[in-house]
Order: structure tokens, then sequence, then C-alpha cells
């Protein structure tokens, strides 16, 4: 792991606890809570050196990451919020959740 790397996840990880201060539960605060997971999941797998939004400019059969992708499970279909590839491969899902109540 390259040193620009170590920086920008250190600097992810200070900025942790500065979660919002939402408030009580309401259908806008979970959304917000949901919208702070994704946000902070993106930026942990950027600090990892994942190309979430293919800025690299591959092709999207070689992008690093789908964004929704959309999956089969035992009939059902599923939307995981992040599929990771390498190459043309899946490796892993990630489903980014809301975050708990903050204290």
């Amino acid at each position: 792991m390259g040193i620009h790397r170590c920086l920008h996840l250190r600097s992810f990880i200070n900025s942790l606890p500065n979660s919002p201060k939402i408030g009580k539960p309401t259908a806008l605060t979970n959304i917000k809570r949901l919208n702070y997971a994704r946000s902070s999941s993106t930026k942990f797998f950027e600090a990892l050196g994942w190309d979430i939004y293919n800025q690299k400019g591959v092709a999207p059969e070689y992008s690093d990451v789908i964004i929704e992708d959309s999956l089969e499970i035992e009939g059902a279909t599923k939307a995981p919020d992040y599929a990771f590839k390498i190459g043309r491969e899946r490796k892993f899902y990630v489903e980014a959740k809301k975050t708990g109540r903050p204290p």
C-alpha cells in the first residue's frame, strides 16, 4: 500500500467521529442515515484504492465496481449497493446500511 493510499485511509478514519447529529428517527432522517452510510462506504473503498466511479475510464465490463448491481438469489432479484470486480469477475458485494441513531 503506497504512502498516498495510507494517508487517504488515515484521513477517512479520522473523519469517522464526525458522524452527523441527525435527531430522532423519521422517514427523512432514515434517508439521511442511509445516504451517510453509502457516502462513508464509498469513501472507505476509495481510500483502499477501488475506482468506485470508473474515473480511469475503462470499458464498463472491466470497471472495478458496479453500483446497485442486479443479481438473482433463490429466484428473487437483489440489488446490492456495490459489486466489486477484478477484471470481469465479481468478487464480493457490499450492502450499505443506515447508521444507528447518534448518541
